[in-house]
């Protein structure tokens, strides 16, 4: 484990003890990150309010240094790119033994940042669009011009079916209603677009949430993590170190948000398919 050599000596990672009483006493800031991280990892999970307030520092060390490394000079102020970047390593160190979290025990500074470059490489790499390739005319001898025409013509002629009943696949015809004859969208792709935006419309509804532990946890909901379990079970609440009901609590909190967007994506969907 490195540790900074302006920084005192810490406990054991799993003395919860010696660790409440340096939180008690607002001292956390007089140890090394690392330090503090194995801690949360590991004394953490044998007090609940030790890990909460463990986790509230994290956040905040972890939010002011990748805000001192974004510039504002990118997309939405470089906030998407610290959202990613925070939630990767907040969900990294509620895992002991994955990469990353072993990462953040040995340098915390340097696994950030090397996980912040990544980010940053990604979204400059999403914003380059290659041009559309240039087909050049084939050239055509004056000779076989009426040939070639009588095969277009004839092309044109056999594919104007296939794309008809291509087309008419993607409606149905309202043959018993007073709209005899109208083709509406099939309800199949309206369901697909419906899905998409509603995905989409999530993206953006959590983007909005200031409480990146929010975020997190609405997050390892969909991935079906219980709120509340028994020992040595996944939960929500034993990662992010709160009790069941506040899990709970943010859960329902997020999803009321998500269904008020999602009502106004459907009402929008229904007018765009003429219901």
């Amino acid at each position: 484990m490195v540790i900074s050599t302006n920084k005192l000596k810490p406990p054991p990672c799993t003395d919860a003890i010696g660790w409440r009483k340096i939180t008690q006493a607002g001292q956390l800031g007089r140890y090394a990150p690392e330090a503090i991280i194995a801690a949360f990892q590991y004394a953490g999970s044998k007090d609940r309010h030790l890990r909460e307030d463990m986790a509230s520092y994290l956040s905040n060390l972890a939010q002011r240094v990748l805000r001192k490394r974004v510039g504002t000079n990118k997309m939405n102020s470089g906030q998407d790119i610290i959202d990613d970047v925070y939630d990767e390593f907040f969900a990294a160190i509620c895992n002991p033994n994955c990469a990353d979290a072993k990462g953040y025990r040995e340098s915390f500074y340097g696994r950030l940042t090397f996980r912040l470059k990544d980010a940053i490489a990604e979204e400059e790499a999403a914003k380059r669009i290659p041009p559309p390739e240039e087909k050049k005319p084939a050239a055509r001898n004056s000779n076989d011009d009426s040939k070639a025409d009588d095969g277009e013509i004839s092309g044109k002629m056999e594919l104007r079916p296939a794309l008809e009943e291509s087309a008419d696949g993607l409606f149905e015809i309202e043959e018993h209603t007073a709209d005899a004859g109208v083709k509406r969208p099939d309800p199949a792709l309206l369901q697909n677009v419906e899905e998409l935006a509603e995905t989409i419309d999530m993206e953006r509804t959590l983007a909005q949430i200031p409480d990146p532990r929010k975020r997190l946890a609405f997050r390892l909901h969909v991935d079906q993590v219980p709120c509340g379990g028994t020992k040595g079970t996944v939960s929500i609440a034993g990662a992010l170190g709160i009790d069941r009901k506040t899990a709970e609590h943010w859960v329902a909190e997020v999803r009321a948000l998500l269904i008020e967007n999602v009502n106004q994506v459907r009402a929008v969907t229904r007018r765009a398919a003429g219901e």
